[in-house]
């Protein structure tokens, strides 16, 4: 990792920290997920790209002067607003927070502060730089993981035909079958995370191990010893453990205890790097951290509600919003004070019934890029059911084939689906390509109650199969609109 450190000190501005493809690369990537919203995708690409190019400039003078081009997205309901922030903040590994602006009052309500979405954002930031200097020491961790389950392996009735440790780790080490099934005891603060103060029991400072044999016992001893393994009871002492003892041992399998005994000390091994964790945390969460904020067109009063109390709420979380939006400085539990000048915010509504140019002026130029969605056609549900990666039937299929079913569907039945769910959009409340599946779900309840219980081993769906469910679905749909 390239960085460069500025006058702040401890601070990193991590130029070559992370790789962001080019805005053809990421439209390119978002093609295999999402079906069409060409427009949304590109402007929301090259806001993602502009920040890693702020981040390449060497001036801080300039790179402090260049802020975020925050996006406004309207579209309806299931269009792809919500997948767009996701995938593309997957790709480019960037902490990203999504949260419904409905949940928000001003400050002095009932109801959450605007802040708390920065709070969690900071959050995520430092869960995923934990986790990434976490992978950094898996190799070590896990060859004290090995070190540690060995010696707990050799204490049972199936591990005492073993001559050494050293052959007990190449056991685990290989992943024998026969070894990873069998049930051992080892102490019960190695199957949890180390904790982060070095006085509380259980961290690095208090060693950690598993059973020496008992025929090759010298004297217990207070704690544990320094190569890890924990020196067994004599006979004449058992009565001075009593029911502590008990609570301090674990039983599980070996394939269960190297999976937590791993991540037990490769927490150990990073208590040290907490003060880095921290700050790249930070840094992550200034420089690249995203909030995508849904149902943002709630925050619109309607014209009767504007001299109401209600309206009046509204607005205030728009002008609570517009602090964060333009920068501010937010202090968070975990990681302390955060700028939100830089953070990339990308709102999102249906605008159905309120339109954009209502917003309060000053956060609507907070909010310069405007992108405005399509509705999904009976041909983007096609599409959505055969192009994209990980499909619909390709979920279902997967699903079944755990219970040894078969599932198959004709072309015309995928067809068949696709203009369903898009009438039943028109007929009904249009949840774009959630209705998707609705339809599905329908239509393979049955075959997924029966699947298990002896049920037929191969499921072909056909046209007509489909037409009769739907049917049903749009009788219920029919029926919906005289109930009161």
């Amino acid at each position: 990792v390239t960085s460069i450190s500025t006058n702040a000190g401890n601070m990193w501005i991590a130029r070559d920290s992370y790789a962001c493809p080019s805005p053809k690369d990421l439209v390119k990537h978002l093609d295999e997920f999402i079906i069409g919203q060409t427009d949304a995708k590109r402007v929301v690409a090259i806001a993602v790209r502009d920040r890693w190019r702020r981040q390449q400039i060497a001036d801080p003078g300039l790179r402090k002067e260049l802020l975020p081009t925050n996006i406004l997205l309207e579209g309806p309901s299931g269009c792809g607003k919500t997948e767009i922030a996701r995938r593309l903040a997957d790709v480019i590994g960037a902490p990203l927070v999504k949260v419904v602006a409905t949940k928000y009052t001003e400050v002095g309500f009932i109801g959450e502060d605007t802040q708390t979405m920065i709070h969690e954002l900071a959050d995520s930031s430092y869960d995923m730089e934990r986790k990434r200097v976490m992978s950094e020491v898996q190799v070590e961790a896990r060859q004290l993981a090995v070190e540690a389950v060995a010696r707990a392996y050799l204490c049972t009735p199936e591990g005492t035909g073993e001559d050494s440790v050293a052959s007990a780790k190449d056991l685990i080490e290989k992943e024998d079958p026969r070894a990873m099934s069998i049930e051992i005891e080892i102490e019960s603060h190695l199957t949890h995370p180390a904790p982060l103060d070095p006085s509380r029991p259980g961290s690095v400072f208090d060693g950690g191990g598993s059973r020496g044999r008992r025929d090759q016992a010298p004297p217990p001893t207070q704690g544990v010893n320094v190569t890890g393994e924990r020196q067994p009871d004599r006979a004449g002492q058992a009565h001075s453990y009593g029911a502590e003892e008990a609570l301090r041992w674990s039983k599980l399998t070996v394939r269960d205890a190297m999976s937590l005994v791993t991540e037990h000390y490769a927490s150990t091994l990073i208590l040290d790097r907490e003060p880095e964790i921290r700050e790249r945390a930070r840094v992550t969460c200034e420089e690249r951290g995203m909030v995508f904020i849904d149902e943002f067109d709630k925050l619109i009063s309607e014209e009767r509600e504007v001299a109401s109390g209600f309206g009046s709420k509204r607005r205030g979380v728009q002008k609570e919003l517009l602090s964060l939006i333009e920068g501010t400085v937010v202090t968070t539990p975990r990681l302390g004070r955060i700028s939100t000048e830089h953070i990339l915010f990308i709102c999102a509504g249906a605008f159905t019934t309120a339109k954009p140019a209502q917003i309060m002026p000053e956060l609507q130029g907070r909010l310069p890029i405007r992108s405005v969605l399509k509705p999904l056609t009976a041909q983007d549900f096609i599409r959505i059911l055969t192009g994209i990666r990980y499909t619909l039937p390709m979920q279902q299929q997967a699903l079944l084939k755990v219970e040894g079913v078969d599932l198959q569907f004709d072309a015309d039945a995928l067809e068949e689906i696709s203009q369903s769910a898009f009438e039943l959009n028109r007929s009904s409340a249009n949840t774009g390509a959630r209705r998707l599946q609705s339809v599905m779900s329908t239509l393979l309840e049955d075959i997924k109650f029966e699947a298990g219980s002896g049920g037929p081993s191969v499921v072909r769906i056909d046209k007509n199969r489909v037409k009769e469910t739907v049917a049903a679905l749009m009788t219920k749909s029919d029926l919906s609109k005289y109930v009161i």
